[in-house]
């Protein structure tokens, strides 16, 4: 569904009914869902990187990006590593770049598994400081795997590509 579509079921409920605090918090997702829907720009943070603190729009300037979210215990974001390695080893010299998004708990379970599977892309683990909102939150996320593919113009393109899916959407924008 799109944003405006839950905003239409929303309206059908009662004023009274709309004031619940769980109504409420869904207002409040189909409000962060909106600013993730294709034709949105880039929602820039600050991320956690292997290398230091860099910030998402530096990471995406000028090229096609993956925003990729995972974690080392999410088994079906482990079962889409091959496809990312796939992409990033065909797409990588044309200017794509993946920037994986973390969402492990444990730090040195993360950068050992990056490490010990090559994986070369751009890194980051999304521990967020005490009172800062976490990435995942402001990228209006339910669960993992999930990823956008972001132009270099710094637009949302395509939402959750996983597998051949993501290889055909690169085709299609980057070539053969």
């Amino acid at each position: 569904m799109s944003a405006d579509d839950m905003r239409v079921r929303m309206a059908q409920f009662s004023s009274e009914m709309q004031n619940i605090a769980p109504m409420q918090q869904f207002a409040k997702y189909i409000e962060l869902y909106a600013r993730t829907e294709i034709g949105q720009s880039l929602i820039d943070v600050e991320l956690n990187t292997l290398t230091g603190r860099k910030s998402l729009a530096e990471v995406c300037k000028g090229r096609w990006v993956l925003i990729d979210f995972w974690a080392t215990w999410c088994e079906p974001c482990l079962h889409e590593m091959p496809s990312l390695q796939q992409a990033y080893e065909k797409y990588a010299i044309r200017g794509f770049e993946i920037c994986a998004i973390s969402l492990d708990m444990d730090p040195e379970r993360w950068r050992s598994y990056v490490e010990s599977n090559n994986l070369l892309w751009t890194n980051a683990i999304d521990l967020p400081a005490n009172g800062e909102t976490s990435v995942a939150e402001i990228y209006g996320l339910q669960s993992i795997p999930a990823n956008f593919l972001i132009s270099p113009q710094g637009e949302i393109v395509a939402k959750n590509l996983y597998g051949e899916d993501l290889l055909h959407e690169l085709s299609h924008h980057m070539g053969k």
